[in-house]
């Protein structure tokens, strides 16, 4: 599923593209960066970019990765952001990502069960380092990105959303995050959300093994943020 709020308020303005600026491309430098967004600014504008990956920042000593220093990298130049993670089901999300993988990688051909019991396997090895094209399983440890990311953000700054609930309840939502951004609700909005078809289906053994892997891990972010998300226990 896609959304792009940007499009529905005449306050925001983000980028196309993702930048990954903080994690891939830190080396280019801030006129890089600042190449990104218009060179003429108004105040009345709120100024932004979409990078998903960013989320994946995690310190790990003696792992070498360009998302290693992401979180602190972003809280370096922009100290003051506010900051919002849109999270879908882990299992979809695993799913999504090896989806991706097997229709445009030439040659991949693992099945999403062969693939997540490899990724389980490599878990492991106590030499392991997560953030590698193929990390479907670990990449849904959401609760252990966010904390990375509270280590140089305060909580206030965070927004999390989910896209089972901006799919079944998306203006609601959507005034949320204005109301963290500090922005009115515009008026007479159109919402549309996007779905993308895939050309195959979660199996069902893979879908139960993740479903037991990723519980304390969902618990842990359903305590954090103070209630369960029901689309995530169907």
């Amino acid at each position: 599923m896609k959304s792009n709020f940007n499009k529905h308020h005449p306050s925001i303005w983000l980028g196309g593209r993702e930048n990954n600026f903080f994690n891939m491309h830190w080396d280019k430098g801030l006129d890089w960066y600042a190449s990104k967004f218009p060179a003429k600014t108004r105040a009345h504008i709120l100024y932004g970019e979409k990078t998903p990956s960013y989320i994946y920042g995690l310190d790990q000593p003696n792992v070498t990765s360009e998302r290693q220093h992401c979180h602190q990298r972003m809280h370096q130049v922009v100290p003051d952001a506010k900051l919002i993670l849109c999270l879908r089901n882990p299992i979809d999300r695993a799913f999504s990502h090896w989806n991706m993988e097997r229709t445009h990688t030439k040659g991949y051909e693992l099945t999403f069960t062969e693939a997540i019991r490899r990724d389980w396997q490599h878990m492991q090895d106590p030499s392991y380092q997560r953030f590698t094209d193929y990390d479907f399983v670990q990449k849904g440890f959401y609760i252990d990105y966010i904390e990375n990311l509270l280590a140089y953000y305060p909580r206030e700054q965070l927004h999390i959303c989910f896209t089972e609930e901006l799919k079944s309840d998306v203006e609601n939502q959507y005034n949320l995050i204005y109301e963290f951004l500090n922005l009115p609700a515009p008026e007479n909005p159109s919402y549309s959300v996007r779905s993308t078809d895939y050309n195959y289906s979660v199996e069902e053994e893979a879908r139960q093994e993740l479903s037991k892997l990723y519980v304390p891990y969902n618990e842990r972010l359903f305590e954090f943020i103070g209630r369960e998300v029901p689309a995530w226990l169907v």
